[in-house]
């Protein structure tokens, strides 16, 4: 699961997609994501970000819009974890395409940020239901946003321990098994429904 930036820059060399825009969203994720952890103690890069790289280039590798899915993947929690980084600052390294699909992908924290750390049922609870409208949203956006989003899942998903007695573990059994399931059933480029139940089964056995 871990992946290493060298392991992650010889793998898009080898695919021949090493290109100027996705050395600039490389940079910009190094950026946006310094420092940063997970909850298994990996970086967000390491643990996140650059495994969903491999997973798509071993996925999509023949796509004419493989460059789109890799620039997204890397870019795709910028603008939620670096404040700094915003539409208009994307635009200044990238096309709008790119920053929109950004855009689309990154979820609105403000409006639960303040129950953070006070009742974790009602947090979890304004989760589902901001992500409830936040993946109907994706939903209806293009193909790549939609893989994008669904690769995301499967990594958290995969880096979850079987607990399900946390309200954060459920709130994810319940999402993979409703809201991103028919995420996965409007992707025509690779069938994900197997990968989502087979993480479902896994935390809820």
């Amino acid at each position: 699961m871990i992946k290493k930036e060298k392991e992650l820059i010889d793998r898009l060399k080898k695919n021949n997609i090493y290109t100027d825009n996705v050395r600039k969203a490389l940079k910009q994720a190094q950026i946006s994501h310094k420092g940063q952890m997970r909850d298994d103690n990996s970086t967000v890069l390491e643990g996140h970000i650059y495994p969903i790289v491999f997973s798509i280039l071993n996925r999509y590798s023949k796509k004419d819009f493989l460059e789109d899915l890799i620039v997204i993947a890397l870019l795709h929690d910028t603008m939620e974890d670096d404040y700094s980084f915003n539409e208009k600052s994307c635009l200044k390294n990238f096309n709008e395409k790119i920053c929109k699909n950004v855009k689309k992908l990154t979820k609105d924290e403000k409006t639960i940020r303040n129950y953070s750390g006070k009742n974790e049922n009602l947090y979890e609870l304004l989760k589902y239901l901001r992500n409830k409208e936040y993946i109907e949203d994706v939903n209806d956006s293009n193909e790549v946003c939609r893989i994008v989003k669904l690769e995301d899942r499967i990594n958290n998903l995969q880096s979850t321990k079987k607990n399900t007695t946390t309200p954060q573990t459920l709130r994810y059994i319940i999402e993979s098994d409703t809201l991103f399931h028919s995420l996965a059933k409007s992707v025509k480029s690779f069938d994900y429904v197997p990968l989502l139940k087979k993480e479902i089964r896994r935390l809820s056995s």
